[in-house]
């Protein structure tokens, strides 16, 4: 079995995607520790002038000593209002606009507590646009603990799976050696685009999904998807 992991994403871009898709199993990290100014709470759409962020406010207060599962959406702010408005202008024209707007508005009309629920009601609106199947298991499901390359070594014995993809940055901290020992196989995905088809300026790389969902037809997603990543040694 091949398995990979992640910490939960905002809106996240198509790598991300892309690792679930090749995996028999994608595990969500929701009990590690939440990192400041990553993508677990933001991430960018395209706008008129360039990408720009979309940030969920969260209750930054113990986040060093909480789980990403504790951690609480700030409810003071009216960032839904804002993100939902940014998405409607920037996107209005896109082809596909009609067929995905209506669950960001359902998204945005409902309360959220933590950003967990949050990212996983808009990540599994996603997989099933890119017709992706991947088992998703939540990693506080499991209990296993552990750190760095000991914690994938303990997903993958509780899992039976003998191979992991890390993303491309893995190969800077994984322990290759440690996990020979124990045969399990690490792998490590390039992922890349160049260019998108309906965009003649420059793709930024860490765009959200969200962005070619309101420009491709969903029958052309899952290949598009597919055909810009590689799973290497």
């Amino acid at each position: 079995m091949i398995i990979s992991a992640h910490q939960p994403a905002f809106m996240p871009w198509l790598g991300y995607l892309h690792k679930i898709a090749v995996s028999e199993k994608f595990v969500l990290l929701d009990q590690v520790q939440f990192e400041k100014n990553s993508f677990i709470n933001r991430n960018y759409i395209m706008g008129q002038n360039g990408p720009f962020l979309l940030t969920v406010p969260i209750k930054i207060k113990n986040h060093l000593t909480n789980t990403i599962m504790d951690i609480a959406i700030a409810s003071e702010s009216n960032w839904k209002k804002k993100h939902l408005n940014s998405i409607y202008l920037n996107y209005k024209k896109a082809p596909f606009f009609k067929n995905h707007f209506s669950f960001f508005e359902e998204v945005y009309s409902n309360e959220w507590d933590t950003i967990l629920s949050l990212n996983n009601t808009i990540l599994n609106y996603l997989l099933k646009v890119f017709e992706i199947n991947t088992e998703i298991i939540n990693m506080s499901e499991l209990q296993i603990h552990g750190t760095k390359t000991e914690l994938i070594i303990n997903l993958c014995k509780k899992l039976e799976a003998k191979q992991f993809i890390f993303g491309s940055k893995g190969k800077e901290y994984s322990d290759i050696k440690l996990a020979n020992k124990e045969n399990i196989d690490f792998l490590f995905q390039n992922y890349s685009i160049k260019k998108l088809p309906y965009r003649s300026d420059i793709f930024e790389q860490a765009l959200s999904s969200v962005d070619i969902i309101f420009n491709l037809n969903q029958s052309s997603l899952k290949e598009f998807l597919i055909s810009h990543g590689k799973i290497e040694r």
